[in-house]
C-alpha cells in the first residue's frame, strides 16, 4: 500500500509540474556538477537494481542557463529510465560536449532500445515503455528543455540501447 501511495505521490507531482505557471527561477547552471551529483545519487540505485555501472565522460566546463531542479529533473528522467531499460545489468554513460554554443548531454544505456515506432510516439502523455510508467516524465523532460530554447534527441536500436541527447545553448561564463 505505501509503495502504491509513493507511486500515485510521483504521478501527482508530474501532473503538477505540467500545470505549473510559467513563473521560474533561472539560474546559471554548472552541467558537470549537476550530472556528477545526480550520478553520485543513482550510483546504489543502479548497483542494487541490476547490477549497472555508471561512467561519466567529460573534459570541458559546460554551463546552461535554465531552472537548475527543472534542469536536473529531466536528466534524472532519463537516466532513471536508461537504468531501468537495462533489467539484466548494463552500462549507462553519461558524456557532456560544447560544439558549436550548444551543451550536448548524451545519456546512454545498453538496454532493451527500441523500434522506430517506439521511438516516434516518445514524449506523448500516457505512453510508456515500463510496465508501471505513466509517459509523463519523459513529457515534461521534453517541455523543459523546450523552455530551456533546446531539444532532446533519441537514437536507439531494438536490442542495443538508446542513447538521448539533450541540447541546449550553451552559456558563455
Amino acid at each position: 500500500m505505501i509503495s502504491e501511495m509513493d507511486r500515485a505521490e510521483v504521478i501527482i507531482n508530474d501532473y503538477l509540474s505540467l500545470a505549473r505557471p510559467g513563473v521560474k527561477e533561472v539560474d546559471i547552471i554548472d552541467c558537470i556538477l549537476s550530472v556528477t551529483s545526480l550520478v553520485d545519487l543513482l550510483s546504489s540505485y543502479a548497483l542494487l537494481t541490476s547490477n549497472i555501472e555508471i561512467e561519466i565522460q567529460t573534459n570541458q566546463l559546460a554551463y546552461v542557463r535554465g531552472n537548475k531542479n527543472e534542469f536536473n529533473q529531466v536528466l534524472l528522467n532519463i537516466m532513471k529510465n536508461g537504468i531501468e531499460a537495462m533489467q539484466d545489468g548494463g552500462k549507462l554513460s553519461v558524456s557532456i560536449n560544447v560544439k558549436d554554443n550548444q551543451v550536448h548531454i548524451a545519456i546512454k544505456d545498453t538496454g532493451e532500445g527500441m523500434t522506430q515506432q517506439e521511438l516516434e510516439r516518445l514524449g506523448t502523455a500516457f505512453y510508456s515503455l515500463k510496465e508501471k510508467g505513466t509517459g509523463i516524465g519523459l513529457m515534461v523532460s521534453y517541455q523543459i528543455v523546450e523552455e530551456m530554447r533546446g531539444k532532446i534527441t533519441v537514437e536507439s536500436e531494438k536490442g542495443k540501447g538508446s542513447t538521448f541527447i539533450v541540447s541546449i545553448p550553451a552559456y558563455k561564463t
